[in-house]
């Protein structure tokens, strides 16, 4: 596994990192910002000229042009605010494609290990609710956040120039007020990522209601999955109440710093002129500036307050984008199709690092053969599918698909080898002939419908009133489970694989479609390796070899009928379920 360079970035680091790489969007937006600033700076220069000429006893046309060149400064303030706000906006939604994308493909790289323990809802929350907070962060506080820099270094030195002690005296309150400010925003930052967490935790909740409601209204469930709702919303308003409750306590004292500065001015400002020390201009610029000035001061808290959030935000996205991936890495290969499919060599395997799942496994499988894996729960099956897959990597030993190991360097070659079908096996909620295609991408009508019959389904589908352009629905809603099953053969076929896993392809169907889902895999029979997880052990007689399974190692392989004679751990299984099934009956 691989982990990306994202993983050293810190959310700030990120989000400076991914607006300097818009290039010259950024460096426009700079340009702008300063520009802006520089405007701001003139219009109180021709404020300040205006009203000491107008007080003046030579008025002259000084006055009208004074005017005039405001007007023209005030005109091109707001095509630089346009500017600002297009490249902000532009960079924005640059940032937030390159995310979307970079996320997307990233889930596709993770690791199985990593999707198994965490719920899809997390990470579905991710990529929509935290990537679009982001984007509003980007949109509506970025030309902000570069405006303020600039803005406060010029006006500020302008201001100190007409009067240094005017703006030391208006600014007595500002540093105390400044401090509680930031000792507030300080852990919002922390807050707003434990916050994603619950929101994540809610969806899950959700998703898991609607895709089980079904079970929840037989089992009278919904009271109890509610609770569990009603706990984690409880939690997600108490958090965000905390997070209110800082950004709410700010709010007087940031009333404060819009009032007191300005009125402290005139009070001061006032002297000054009957001191004869300041013109009536002077203040009335002064005055303008600072305003502008405590706007900016003013607004520093909250944008705190608002990149604290962001890098909350950022960070939860991160946490998924740190993950080690999949290496894409990959090498030539070269396959013997004429050694043997699968061998498995001294294989141990465990999840946790002390559990043993596989124990000194070995085994081969023939070219073209069908091949069952049987035992009790928990023995190791699907395990083995599972690292056959390349979904995780064995503790000890090797496998080797027509004799190449398979390592974390050539996974999409091993895969290529690979169809599966899953107990449960997943359709998208599109047309049949859609969901089949996904099993080759680019395959003709005619080659989807050969698979179909080949898996048995071709019949059953041109039953339905549209055919093969029946949309299945959501994970196949549509359909019954031996039809799910067969389109999912149907698609394993097009996939033109050599080897074929089957997890347990039967053991929820009933007999009819259990039947004709395996007069499917007797025509495969010399045309595909097959290696199949059995659950049920009458329906793998006609099996070329079963692999006994106990605790992770062979304790037994042969035919059904060897293993039967031979009146070991397998014939046990068969009888308990041949006693079972009589007794159903």
């Amino acid at each position: 596994m691989e982990a990306t360079k994202i993983a050293a970035q810190s959310p700030i680091k990120w989000i400076i990192s991914s607006v300097k790489s818009q290039g010259r969007w950024f460096y426009l937006n700079i340009a702008g910002s300063f520009l802006d600033s520089v405007v701001v700076l003139f219009i109180a220069y021709y404020m300040r000229k205006i009203v000491n000429t107008a007080l003046s006893t030579n008025v002259g046309q000084g006055l009208n042009i004074a005017i005039i060149k405001l007007l023209v400064l005030i005109l091109f303030g707001v095509l630089i605010l346009l500017l600002r706000t297009y490249s902000s906006g532009r960079i924005s939604a640059k940032i937030m494609y390159n995310l979307r994308r970079q996320l997307y493909e990233y889930i596709e790289k993770l690791p199985v290990s990593y999707l198994e323990n965490h719920h899809s809802a997390e990470m579905v929350s991710s990529a929509t609710n935290d990537v679009s907070k982001i984007e509003n962060f980007l949109n509506y506080k970025l030309t902000r956040i570069i405006y303020i820099p600039a803005a406060f270094i010029i006006t500020f030195t302008y201001m100190l120039i007409i009067k240094w002690n005017l703006l030391l005296f208006s600014f007595i309150v500002i540093p105390v007020i400044m401090t509680l400010s930031f000792l507030i925003v300080k852990s919002l930052g922390q807050l707003t990522h434990q916050l994603q967490g619950l929101i994540g935790e809610s969806n899950s909740i959700v998703q898991d209601t609607v895709a089980g409601m079904p079970i929840l209204k037989s089992f009278n469930l919904k009271d109890r999955m509610f609770d569990r709702y009603r706990d984690i919303v409880n939690k997600t308003i108490e958090k965000s109440m905390r997070i209110v409750m800082r950004i709410a306590s700010m709010t007087p004292m940031l009333y404060v710093l819009r009032q007191v500065p300005p009125l402290l001015c005139i009070i001061y400002g006032g002297y000054l002129i009957v001191q004869k020390q300041m013109s009536p201009g002077d203040l009335l610029a002064f005055l303008y500036l600072l305003n502008i000035l405590v706007g900016i001061i003013v607004d520093i808290p909250g944008l705190m307050g608002e990149i604290s959030k962001a890098s909350g935000t950022v960070q939860h996205v991160l946490e998924i984008l740190e993950q080690p991936v999949e290496s894409m890495d990959e090498f030539e290969i070269s396959a013997d199709y004429d050694k043997d499919p699968v061998i498995m060599k001294g294989v141990d395997f465990t999840y946790d690092g002390e559990t043993k799942i596989l124990d000194n496994l070995n085994f081969n499988i023939r070219k073209g053969s069908i091949t069952a894996l049987v035992g009790p729960s928990g023995s190791g099956k699907s395990t083995v599918f599972k690292l056959l897959c390349g979904y995780y990597a064995p503790s000890q030993g090797s496998i080797e698909l027509f004799g190449s190991k398979i390592s974390d360097n050539n996974l999409s070659f091993c895969r290529g080898q690979i169809s599966m079908v899953t107990q449960d096996s997943y359709l998208f909620p599109v047309s049949i002939a859609e969901n089949i295609s996904y099993g080759r991408l680019g395959a003709g009508m005619d080659e989807v419908i050969a698979a179909s019959k080949a898996a048995n389904a071709h019949d059953f589908i041109m039953e339905l009133p549209e055919g093969y352009e029946t949309v299945v629905g959501e994970r196949g809603a549509r359909l019954s489970g031996g039809q799910k099953q067969r389109i999912a053969i149907a698609r394993a076929i097009l996939k033109g694989s050599q080897i074929l896993l089957l997890d347990e392809p039967t053991s929820a169907l009933d007999n009819q479609s259990e039947a004709l889902i395996h007069e499917a895999l007797e025509k495969l029979k010399g045309k595909k390796t097959v290696l199949i997880i059995a659950h049920r052990l009458t329906t793998i007689k006609n099996a070329d070899e079963v692999f006994v399974l106990k605790e992770g190692s062979i304790i037994e392989k042969g035919t059904h009928t060897e293993l039967i004679e031979k009146g070991g751990f397998y014939k046990q299984l068969y009888l308990k379920q041949y006693v079972f099934k009589e007794a159903q009956q």
